[in-house]
């Protein structure tokens, strides 16, 4: 593609298509090549581009920035970028983007206050576009901050809080049949109902999700079920199950690490 727009000399296509190749270089880890081709993006855009290119480009800039661990620049870049939105446009994934990745640096400076503020307005934004895959991010990020709030014995509301929002995104994947999403928030559940002490609850969450796992031939899931099984029991003050449980997990991981070296032992006999 990049062969053909240079060839046309079409220097706003070029934008478009380096923006998608540092959204595919941080996507494999190549954060180099990443940064590299958004300082690319930039420079082909020019007056007359469709501005929400450059929206586009600052989008998948952030997600750099936000895998670099380089959470000032990227808050200070999706400020920049939506002081410049103009409400008239029609729907953009970057709107979403721009106002995701601001809520996600604000709260990896530990600014949690601000970061719920912010995905507040990523939920907003997203019932408003109708956008139901963006409502359900920003209701799962939601209840991880609320979780975040809530560890180390924190205040119960906040772990109260992250459950209301979990339960919501239930709803939604039951609705969107999705089985991975409800088999990951029964697991979700479960670890917050245990962490209130309400083990009978999280006991039957984890059952939900222990039937998914199962069908969905899921072992890190099923290992992970069996752990958090072995916590609630041991907080019920059932030490023997819940050491049964941990054995269980044990011997799940250690299959897990099993099937994991027979593949990499695979590919290197391939290459």
């Amino acid at each position: 593609m990049a062969r053909v727009y240079q060839a046309t000399d079409d220097s706003c296509r070029l934008a478009r298509v380096e923006s998608w190749r540092v959204n595919c270089f941080d996507g494999i880890g190549k954060l180099d090549s990443a940064v590299i081709s958004s300082t690319k993006a930039r420079s082909f855009f020019k007056p007359g581009c469709d501005s929400l290119i450059w929206m586009s480009i600052s989008v998948n800039y952030c997600n750099v920035l936000l895998s670099l661990g380089e959470f000032d620049h990227a808050r200070s870049l999706c400020d920049s970028a939506l002081v410049r939105w103009n409400p008239r446009w029609p729907y953009s994934l970057a709107l979403n983007g721009l106002l995701t990745n601001r809520a996600i640096a604000l709260a990896n400076l530990g600014e949690m206050d601000n970061a719920l503020s912010a995905f507040r307005k990523v939920l907003s934004n997203a019932r408003r576009e109708s956008v139901k895959q963006n409502e359900v991010d920003a209701l799962l990020n939601l209840g991880a901050i609320f979780g975040m709030l809530g560890e180390g014995g924190g205040e119960t509301a906040y772990l109260d809080s992250a459950s209301l929002y979990m339960e919501q995104v239930l709803v939604e994947v039951k609705r969107m049949g999705d089985r991975q999403g409800m088999m990951l928030q029964y697991i979700n559940l479960g670890r917050n109902a245990s962490d209130r002490g309400i083990f009978r609850t999280s006991l039957a969450y984890l059952d939900s999700a222990h039937a998914l796992a199962s069908e969905l031939k899921d072992g890190r899931v099923l290992s992970d079920v069996a752990l958090v099984r072995a916590n609630s029991w041991l907080q019920a003050g059932q030490a023997d199950t819940a050491y049964a449980y941990l054995l269980l997990h044990l011997a799940l991981k250690d299959s897990l690490l099993n099937i994991e070296k027979v593949k990499a032992i695979a590919d290197v006999q391939e290459k």
